[in-house]
């Protein structure tokens, strides 16, 4: 960043248009332990991805939602948000097997990035296997009709776009029923 901050300020067709630069300093990292309330289902996906210890600001989120409260997190990429809400869908889904949670994110490419984590933090070859949360595959254009109908009737956590929520699931909402009778989270990345 700072070598290309240099030959933006080197560069003549931007002299004068750069009127100030300041540098913050790196702060250590803050950890938090794991929530008190946390069950054993989030804890053995944080144990999988070798997670140990959550930031303050995840610990934080992750109470608040299992308290029960709505909330809205902001972090630069690659801040931890995504842990913020799995943990404590994945403890809903451990206390009540029909939870569902909807996941929206604004283009394919995330909402598929985004079924990678969850998949690699819930594989394992542990007896409990079976009896964890399907996830579908991601409900978009590029899914074929029978994943999209799994997802639409078996699944428990849908990662989609803002497209197929407007064109496909709200406009079809009664097919959709199962699901959004149990919803419990919605997630807008």
């Amino acid at each position: 960043v700072g070598a290309f901050l240099a030959a933006l300020q080197d560069d003549p067709t931007y002299a004068g248009q750069i009127v100030h630069m300041h540098t913050e300093p790196a702060k250590p990292a803050r950890f938090a332990d794991l929530p008190a309330g946390l069950g054993a289902l989030p804890r053995a996906f944080l144990s999988r991805l070798g997670i140990a210890h959550l930031y303050s600001h995840q610990a934080e989120a992750i109470d608040a939602l299992l308290q029960g409260k709505d909330v809205l997190l902001t972090a630069g990429a690659a801040g931890g948000k995504s842990l913020c809400y799995q943990l404590p869908i994945l403890d809903a889904l451990s206390e009540d097997p029909n939870s569902t949670a909807l996941l929206v994110f604004p283009s394919k490419a995330l909402a598929r990035d985004q079924l990678v984590a969850w998949q690699r933090g819930l594989d394992d070859d542990s007896p409990d296997a079976a009896a964890r949360p399907r996830l579908a595959a991601p409900y978009d254009a590029d899914a074929g009709r029978a994943d999209r109908r799994a997802a639409r009737d078996e699944a428990h956590v849908v990662v989609t776009n803002p497209e197929m929520l407007h064109v496909q699931m709200l406009p079809d909402h009664g097919r959709w029923a199962r699901f959004f009778a149990h919803l419990r989270f919605v997630v807008l990345d």
